[in-house]
């Protein structure tokens, strides 16, 4: 609020203006997230599914990063592109992880995704930054625990979540400053292109 009301000042120096927008903008994107976690937790698993294009999913989760000033690469390995799931739930879900590690300092993140053996996805997202010690990685994905001052303690347990309601698991290796690496495993390959359900 403090940053809108000064927009409006005929005296405001251009770069704080420019500045000040950018401010309201990181949070109209905060607050969206936490918005978007709140709707997704409150549903508990309860998720349309439908037929969808993984590199377009990969395309917005690129798109989103663009801010990001470290180094950011997606290597997608999969023969398939038609996925069976909630994009919109999927994507909430990335971008919780990715936001984690940019906000926890990473330089490097990178994304990878790859079919296995029976006939499920892997989508892998690991960063260089500080790591996650044993005590706190038994806790990651309960509701609500958070080590941030201004966390909701949501966008983890969104991720398990969603990740669940796909008949799919997470899990997440790291050691104290070793960088971390979150891997969803997800049975939504759609290789006929037909209206699979998801129980």
């Amino acid at each position: 609020v403090l940053y809108a009301s000064q927009m409006s000042n005929p005296v405001l120096a251009e770069d704080k203006r420019l500045r000040f927008s950018q401010k309201i903008l990181e949070r109209l994107h905060y607050l969206e997230r936490q918005v978007n976690d709140m709707l997704i937790f409150a549903k508990q698993g309860r998720l349309a599914m439908q037929s969808f294009s993984l590199q377009q999913l990969l395309a917005h989760v690129a798109e989103s990063m663009e801010a990001f000033t470290g180094r950011f690469t997606i290597d997608s390995q999969l023969k398939t592109d038609v996925l069976l799931g909630n994009e919109d739930a999927l994507r909430g879900a990335l971008m919780n992880l990715l936001n984690n590690a940019v906000e926890a300092g990473a330089g490097k993140i990178a994304l990878t995704a790859w079919q296995v053996d029976d006939g499920s996805i892997r989508i892998a997202i690991e960063d260089d930054g500080p790591g996650i010690d044993e005590q706190r990685q038994a806790r990651l994905f309960e509701p609500f625990y958070t080590t941030k001052s201004h966390g909701t303690g949501l966008g983890l347990a969104v991720v398990d979540s969603v990740v669940r309601a796909h008949n799919g698991a997470v899990i997440c290796r790291s050691e104290a400053g070793r960088g971390a690496a979150f891997t969803l495993t997800l049975p939504c390959i759609n290789q006929y292109g037909l209206g699979l359900s998801v129980a």
